[in-house]
């Protein structure tokens, strides 16, 4: 609601390619709106700096009550691993999927939530499986009924 953590980090500390730890400044993440070289680069992260901003306590308890009920009323909470789908051009991910009648549909213990049609929960012991069926379910009915293609937001890594 205004604000995103990529405006108030001021450097990261990561393990580089090299296997060494190295501090960038936040500049040269390219940071933008679900966006940065992150997702370009293999990298991990080992902390990073934050620069906060002092202001009335009111006013910031206010704020943090006002994000915290719209999550809250917007976003189902429990497992979910956030967004899923990326917005296509010109329309939202979740409106496709609830057009779809996707909304609340599970398989097994994997689910489209009922709140937010974007998000795909588990419902209990879901594994990454489950939810990679459900996911291309959802993305082979959307692109069924509306010919759009829905594309992962989520990154899954394997590791042997």
């Amino acid at each position: 609601l205004g604000t995103e953590i990529k405006d108030v980090i001021v450097d990261v500390t990561m393990v580089n390619e090299h296997h060494q730890l190295q501090t960038y400044p936040a500049s040269y993440f390219e940071f933008a709106y679900r966006e940065s070289i992150l997702k370009r680069i293999p990298a991990f992260i080992t902390h990073c700096t934050i620069a906060l901003f002092p202001g009335e306590e009111t006013a910031i308890q206010n704020k943090m009550t006002e994000t915290k009920n719209w999550r809250k009323d917007k976003q189902p909470g429990g497992f979910t691993a956030g967004s899923y789908f990326k917005n296509p051009p010109g329309t939202s991910a979740g409106a496709l999927i609830d057009q779809a009648g996707l909304r609340g549909f599970a398989m097994g213990p994997a689910q489209v939530s009922p709140k937010h049609a974007n998000f795909l929960t588990n419902t209990g012991k879901a594994t990454t499986k489950d939810v990679m069926i459900l996911a291309a379910h959802v993305k082979k009915v959307v692109y069924e009924k509306f010919g759009i293609e829905l594309e992962e937001e989520v990154k899954v890594i394997y590791h042997s």
